[in-house]
């Protein structure tokens, strides 16, 4: 449950940090590459001695997935970073999370780690996740002739982010249900941040060498605060996963409300990021189609500890 509870609150950060970077004119792209150099440093500081990082072989079954998986991680983090700024924190937070939607399907039919029929209240659920993401997006803006361009827009970001961070939430279970032990889940992000690093520092310097960006020490400062709060909200994912036998069809569904909830607040209070009422629904939606998606497995675990 303590992981559980770190998850929520690094995943939180890291949208606060999304959104400070529209405030502080900070370069993303840049601040997204450097953060994933301070995530691989972070993880070697941290768990390298207990993890045994140096006498792991490369030849580790899930070290081709992790370099693949690093690469859309630097694709994926950018865009869910372009759409908090551009659409709201509420709507990027909530495409990312409300994303579950994918592990969970994935969990309950392809990986089977809980055996059980969905009914019409799940799949309810689904069809209220989509609404949901549909109202987050929704701005009020005065009249012009770019209104229609830009709601399709927003749109469309949003999907982008509610499908790739679902895939890659689904591709994160699979492999620590088949080939991610604890004592070598450290290893893992440090090839995963260290390749998205190196992708990302390619796209980088050619905007660099082609005179499109110019560096400045507030990038550096920004991937620095934002770097540590990734490392640890995808590290304690996956010990939180393993804390739960790798059941997708319940943890992602609680995690995502949290953090739902959590940033959407924490939106208002610090950046006074106003909802509109559609917006407000967009949330409540939200919440209740994660509950309706998995509602099963959360009963079933509330009913066990209470007793």
């Amino acid at each position: 449950m303590i992981s559980l509870l770190l998850g929520i609150l690094f995943s939180v950060m890291l949208f606060i940090a999304f959104r400070s970077f529209k405030t502080l004119k900070i370069n993303t792209l840049q601040a997204v590459v450097i953060n994933y150099y301070v995530c691989v440093i972070t993880g070697w500081f941290a768990f390298g001695e207990s993890s045994q990082l140096s006498l792991i072989s490369l030849s580790n079954p899930w070290f081709i997935y992790a370099i693949i998986l690093g690469i859309a991680f630097m694709l994926v983090f950018y865009l869910i970073a372009i759409t908090t700024q551009i659409v709201s924190v509420t709507a990027g937070s909530l495409a990312t999370k409300i994303s579950l939607v994918i592990p969970v399907m994935a969990s309950l039919f392809i990986f089977q780690t809980q055996q059980k029929t969905f009914n019409w209240i799940n799949y309810s659920g689904i069809v209220l996740a989509l609404a949901a993401i549909v109202l987050s997006t929704l701005k009020k803006e005065k009249k012009d002739v770019q209104i229609h361009s830009r709601s399709t827009r927003n749109f469309l970001l949003t999907l982008a982010v509610f499908v790739c961070a679902g895939l890659i939430d689904t591709t994160l279970n699979y492999l620590n249900l088949h080939y991610i032990k604890p004592a070598s889940s450290a290893f893992f992000l440090v090839i995963l941040f260290g390749t998205a690093g190196i992708t990302g520092s390619i796209i980088a310097g050619y905007r660099i060498a082609t005179g499109k960006d110019r560096l400045q020490n507030r990038n550096l400062v920004g991937g620095l605060y934002l770097g540590i709060p990734n490392f640890f909200s995808v590290y304690f994912l996956l010990d939180a996963l393993s804390a739960f036998g790798n059941d997708g069809a319940f943890l992602f569904p609680v995690f995502n409300i949290g953090i739902i909830v959590c940033s959407s607040v924490a939106a208002i209070i610090i950046f006074k990021e106003r909802l509109s009422r559609l917006n407000q629904l967009g949330i409540v939606l939200a919440v209740l189609a994660i509950f309706f998606i998995a509602y099963q497995e959360v009963l079933q675990y509330l009913t066990v500890s209470s007793n």
